[in-house]
């Protein structure tokens, strides 16, 4: 089976296409029969080269191994002592309120309590999504309310101060959602 392999170029040959070359190695020859008056076969590497941006395809029979394209080497790594293991674990033990002094430890029961803080938290937060929920209910009643009012009992030596003052309330709660939503995003929330 064929594989497929790059080879990079040095730059400065002022041709601007990518500096490097399409390499296809383990590839068996294929002959084509081509008819009387008929062009050859396009090579098919080429048209593949050209489509990645590559200056050109060189296919071959057998392996080439490319130094570039080979394994990384491995940073050096120092040794890691045993006392750094073990100040690693202790450090470890603390963070997670592991007292290992005590004996063996009972895993079975810090699954069960994991698993009991984990429906705790699920709970509470199907809760604050049901008052969430509920409160942008309450939000758009009050953005959608219009500000005169349909129906409204006025005293009839001044209709319209009553009238004002509903539009004015509705004014003010419309500014105060607005201006909570614009803090709240301030704030990242």
């Amino acid at each position: 089976m064929a594989r497929l392999q790059i080879l990079p170029l040095p730059e400065g040959t002022g041709d601007d296409r990518p500096p490097f070359v399409l390499v296809v190695d383990q590839m068996e020859p294929q002959r084509y029969v081509v008819g009387e008056g008929m062009e050859g076969q396009p090579d098919h590497w080429d048209v593949v080269a050209k489509r990645i941006g590559a200056r050109g395809a060189i296919v071959l029979p057998d392996t080439v191994e490319i130094p570039a394209n080979g394994p990384l080497p491995l940073p050096e790594v120092d040794e890691v002592s045993e006392a750094d293991f073990t100040t690693m674990a202790t450090a470890v033990h603390q963070a997670l309120g592991i007292d290992i002094t005590e004996g063996m430890p009972d895993i079975a029961g810090w699954l069960l309590a994991a698993c009991r803080e984990l429906e705790k938290s699920e709970a509470a937060r199907t809760r604050l999504r049901t008052e969430r929920d509920r409160a942008n209910e309450a939000l758009t009643r009050v953005r959608d309310l219009t500000e005169q009012p349909e129906v409204m009992n006025v005293n009839p030596e001044s209709p319209y101060a009553t009238q004002d003052g509903y539009a004015q309330g509705i004014r003010a709660a419309k500014r105060a959602i607005e201006d909570e939503r614009s803090q709240t995003a301030e704030h990242g929330g």
